[in-house]
Order: structure tokens, then sequence, then C-alpha cells
């Protein structure tokens, strides 16, 4: 039987999509290989320097990539304070879910917080919703 992070892919659909250039300052490119676009189910939520994804109802667009090197799930836990021995204290939760388009499954970081006072990202996009790149001030983050 293969380990669950064999084979793995990713969904990004906040500031680690491409083109907001955080995959290249982390030094995480070379260990990822773009799919292409991917469509899930659930709704982004506007966190300021970075958006927030509740699973369900809506349609959220983002960018699908194939884990070169299973280790990276570990970097990116850190990455999205996620700690797969405290989930019930960590900003997000990796969950692995089936996407809409491609039809195959998918890790996603998927926030562990209270959505209250967040404004919604009707659209779907990060990109469109907030289409300037993170800058340094902003911080590194999904």
């Amino acid at each position: 039987m293969s380990r669950p992070d064999e084979g793995a892919c990713v969904a990004f659909y906040g500031s680690l999509l491409r083109r907001f250039g955080v995959q290249r300052r982390l030094g995480i490119q070379a260990q990822l290989r773009l799919l292409g676009p991917c469509l899930l189910h659930g709704r982004l939520y506007d966190l300021g320097r970075y958006p927030a994804l509740r699973l369900g109802e809506g349609r959220v667009r983002g960018e699908l990539y194939e884990l070169l090197d299973p280790r990276l799930l570990a970097f990116l836990d850190r990455f999205e304070d996620y700690d797969p021995a405290q989930p019930s204290r960590s900003q997000y939760r990796r969950e692995r879910v089936r996407l809409i388009e491609p039809a195959r499954w998918a890790w996603v970081y998927v926030y562990n917080q209270s959505f209250a006072g967040r404004p919604w990202v009707r659209s779907g996009s990060w990109a469109d919703w907030r289409p300037e790149a993170p800058g340094p001030s902003q911080g590194l983050r999904q």
C-alpha cells in the first residue's frame, strides 16, 4: 500500500498562486510541477493579507500542483500554521478533497478559525480580488 502523500497534489488558492512569486521567494518552485488551473467546492474569505477557505457551497479557483517531493508537505504545514499533532490549535487544517475540475484528489489548507466579520470573496478568485502581489510587509501566507 502506498503512503498517502506519494504522488500527491496540492491546490493553492491564495498567495501561493504562481503569479504572486511567493513560491519562488520560499524556494519551493523546483519541488512543484504546475498541472494547471483547478476548481474546488467552497468559499474564500478575505483575512487581509491572505485568504481563508471554507469547504462547502460555492466554487473557488486555484492552481493544482504535483508535489515532486512529498517532504514539501511538512514545509507547507509549517507555512500554513498547521500542526498535525494539534489540529484544533492550528490556524489551518490540511485536508484531502475531491476537486471539481480536474476530477481528482488534492491537499488543500482549510481555515480553522472563525469567519465572523470576514468579507466573502464572491468571485471565488483571490487573484481577481487581490490582483497585487503580496509585498514583504504583507508577509508570506497561503
